[in-house]
């Protein structure tokens, strides 16, 4: 069984096909941000473009059984980590289908403009939205360089599942009565920063949990201790090189838009149902099967059972996505689904780390790792080596203001001899083993932040 813990993986992008790989090669060579960062962008812009020309059917369900292929992604970075700037490459397509300047020639006819409509959500209340759809939008793309501004002001929970689910929109207004939507598309790119998010979460993370949102969002952590190993590309000083690179990225999206046009001023017209193929479809039921027996029912990933109950779901949505972006093939291949496969387990290894609770032995090294550096600023101000025991309980990180967790970090802290803890008079004071700089750091082997 994959443990997060302990099995460090870099983001599998070898799973990307050729188009999405060429674009995650350009877009890190231009703006030097991770893999972790850049490929959730690429794959939730592949999901809007497919979201409104194909929907995916679950294997052995009926023919009416329609799934979206809208997907839901964010990513946790720090600022700096050039999160505007790598969106901002890949958006191009959508902001000239916003534009109206993607042409196709329809029945023989040159020039002919297709239908266009606001497409990229930033700051969108729910009531923008619903008018949106109801002027005949049928595929949307919340794009967000900074998602603080959906959670904090604009979240709506029901209506962002609904969005994911593809589900039909009942609004009621005062003044306008009843407001049916349906069949509608929606999918998004949520970047947001560390210091944020983390502030989110301690606010309402177990809402976002337990509503269902978190779960159909694949997170990726991108900052600090946070961030798998991430290897950047050098771009080649070759001119033109990354126009080439982009490209094909860039007109395979233009191409789906443009058919996505079509089918707004074409009435009764229904979105391509993508099917997988017999190999494919056992594929899936077996990961199916597997997320449902051995993971959703395993102790180490029962506090992560809403993420695990949905790996499956995003298996089949991606899978579909990464197929169609590659040819206008209706079966689903092998391939795609085992590389959809990956590319989740991935996520989900982020999901488990972020939001699940880690064994014994890995908390003790985060609480070891925060109580080191709180050790290491204080001491020049407390004096030489020593700081009391409640002094930590009272001023530390709110993480160690428990007495089990500070007893947790002091034994590991003393194991591995990075302290010494003497009692004087009743009271405990702790020491650091060789302490040179304020600015050390104590090595957090699978750190991440706790929401405790």
């Amino acid at each position: 069984m994959f443990d997060p813990y302990r099995q460090i993986y870099n983001y599998p992008v070898d799973a990307l096909p050729k188009k999405m790989g060429d674009a995650l090669y350009a877009v890190m060579g231009s703006t030097k941000a991770s893999e972790a960062l850049v490929v959730p962008i690429i794959l939730s812009a592949a999901a809007a473009a497919v979201q409104g020309v194909a929907d995916v059917q679950k294997p052995y369900s009926s023919h009416e059984d329609r799934m979206p292929t809208s997907m839901f992604f964010g990513a946790i970075a720090n600022s700096g980590d050039r999160k505007t700037s790598a969106l901002k490459q890949v958006l191009v397509p959508f902001e000239e289908f916003e534009q109206g300047l993607l042409q196709a020639p329809q029945d023989g006819v040159d020039g002919t403009a297709d239908p266009s409509h606001h497409f990229l959500l930033e700051e969108a209340t729910e009531k923008g939205v619903v008018d949106l759809l109801r002027r005949g939008a049928k595929s949307l793309f919340y794009a967000l360089d900074e998602g603080a501004l959906l959670f904090d002001k604009r979240l709506d929970v029901p209506a962002l599942c609904k969005r994911f689910d593809g589900a039909t929109i009942r609004h009621a207004s005062r003044t306008e009565g009843s407001i049916f939507v349906a069949d509608t598309r929606a999918s998004m790119c949520m970047l947001t920063q560390g210091v944020t998010f983390d502030r989110i979460m301690n606010k309402k993370g177990y809402v976002l949990v337990e509503t269902g949102l978190l779960p159909r969002v694949l997170m990726s952590f991108c900052r600090g201790a946070d961030a798998p190993a991430s290897r950047f590309f050098t771009p080649v000083a070759v001119p033109g090189q990354y126009e080439a690179l982009m490209a094909p990225f860039h007109e395979r999206i233009r191409s789906l838009l443009r058919q996505y046009a079509r089918s707004l001023g074409a009435s009764g017209r229904k979105r391509q149902l993508l099917t997988l193929n017999p190999q494919a479809a056992h594929l899936w039921t077996a990961f199916a099967r597997e997320m449902e027996y051995e993971y959703a029912s395993s102790s180490q990933w029962l506090d992560v059972r809403v993420f695990v109950m949905r790996a499956a779901e995003h298996v089949l949505r991606l899978a579909a996505v990464l197929h169609y972006f590659s040819c206008d093939d209706t079966q689903v291949s092998e391939t795609s689904v085992q590389s959809a496969c990956r590319i989740v387990m991935w996520h989900l290894g982020q999901a488990k780390k972020a939001f699940g609770e880690p064994p014994t032995e890995v908390r003790a090294r985060q609480l070891a790792g925060l109580l080191y550096d709180y050790l290491a600023r204080a001491s020049p101000i407390a004096g030489p080596g020593r700081i009391s025991r409640s002094q930590v309980l009272r001023c530390g990180p709110p993480e160690l203001r428990k007495a089990a967790h500070l007893n947790l970090a002091l034994c590991h802290l003393r194991d591995v001899g990075q302290i010494v803890v003497m009692s004087q008079k009743g009271k405990e004071e702790i020491a650091l083993v060789n302490h040179r700089s304020p600015m050390a750091s104590y090595d957090m082997v699978g750190g991440q932040r706790l929401w405790l």
